[in-house]
């Protein structure tokens, strides 16, 4: 994961969610942008699709990875 991607997360229920790491002037909770210095995206940073890690005493999988212009 690195500036600039969406992001598709499941957790331990496997509800999904996307997020996309943008600059902290562009974020916008409500179209799912989180700033690359927000906590999600600093623990989503260089992990790769199906890594799992602990964020918030949840367990999150890294279903996939995108990048658009």
């Amino acid at each position: 994961v690195l500036f600039g991607a969406t992001v598709t997360l499941s957790d331990e229920k496997g509800k999904t969610e996307s997020w996309r790491i943008v600059g902290i002037d562009e974020a916008d909770l409500g179209r799912g942008w989180i700033s690359w210095m927000s906590p999600l995206a600093s623990a989503l940073l260089d992990h790769r699709v199906g890594d799992t890690l602990t964020f918030l005493n949840h367990r999150l999988t890294l279903r996939q990875i995108t990048y658009t212009p």
